[in-house]
C-alpha cells in the first residue's frame, strides 16, 4: 500500500510539473543538499495541487532560492518531497508557499537549520509539517500551575493559555506532544 500511494505522489508530482506556473526562477545549485519530506497547509486548509513549496536561505542578507517543488495531492494529504541544496549544515532555511489559486506568494513556518545529507520527514506518517498563511495567529506562552521548580512530591499540574481556541500538546518523555 506504501509503494502504491509513493507511485500515485511521485506521478502526480510529475503531472502538477507540468502544469504549475510559479514567481520563482530555479533554485541555486549546490553540490550538497538535504531532503524534506512535507505536508502543506494554508490558512489551516490543506494546499492545492499546483500550489508550490519553496525553500529560502539567506546569503549576504539576500534571499537565494534553494529548492522548490509542486505539490500534490495524495488522499487526504497535500505534500511534497522537497530537495534543498545546501553545502553546510545549520545555514536558517525559511518557506514560502505559492498558492496557485489566489496568485500569491504566502510565508510559511517553521523554519529549520540545513543538514548536508539530511532528512526530515517520511512518507505517510511522520511528513513534517509546514503551515503557510497570512492570517497566522501569535499564541501567548502557556502558564504552569503550580510554577516551575523542583517538588518532593507528585504535583498535579494546571497549563493554561489566555489565547482564545488555543490547543495544548504536551509531552512527559520527550516524545511527541499528545
Amino acid at each position: 500500500m506504501k509503494q502504491k500511494a509513493l507511485l500515485i505522489l511521485v506521478l502526480m508530482l510529475i503531472y502538477s510539473a507540468l502544469l504549475a506556473v510559479d514567481p520563482w526562477d530555479e533554485p541555486e545549485i549546490l553540490t550538497g543538499s538535504m531532503t524534506v519530506m512535507a505536508k502543506v497547509t494554508i490558512d489551516g486548509l490543506p494546499a492545492s495541487a499546483n500550489d508550490v513549496l519553496a525553500a529560502f536561505v539567506t546569503v549576504n542578507g539576500e534571499e537565494e532560492l534553494r529548492g522548490k517543488q509542486n505539490i500534490a495531492v495524495v488522499g487526504d494529504i497535500a505534500g511534497c518531497l522537497i530537495l534543498i541544496y545546501t553545502d553546510a549544515d545549520a545555514e536558517e532555511i525559511n518557506f514560502k508557499v505559492w498558492d496557485d489559486g489566489a496568485q500569491e506568494i504566502v510565508p510559511a513556518y517553521p523554519t529549520i537549520y540545513s543538514e548536508v545529507n539530511g532528512m526530515i520527514g517520511s512518507w505517510p506518517d511522520d511528513l513534517f509539517l509546514i503551515y503557510a498563511g497570512n492570517n497566522l495567529q501569535t499564541v501567548a506562552d502557556p502558564l504552569f500551575d503550580p510554577p516551575a521548580g523542583t517538588y518532593h512530591m507528585e504535583q498535579d499540574i494546571m497549563i493554561n493559555c489566555s489565547t482564545a481556541g488555543a490547543q495544548i500538546y504536551y509531552t512527559l518523555n520527550g516524545s511527541d506532544p499528545t
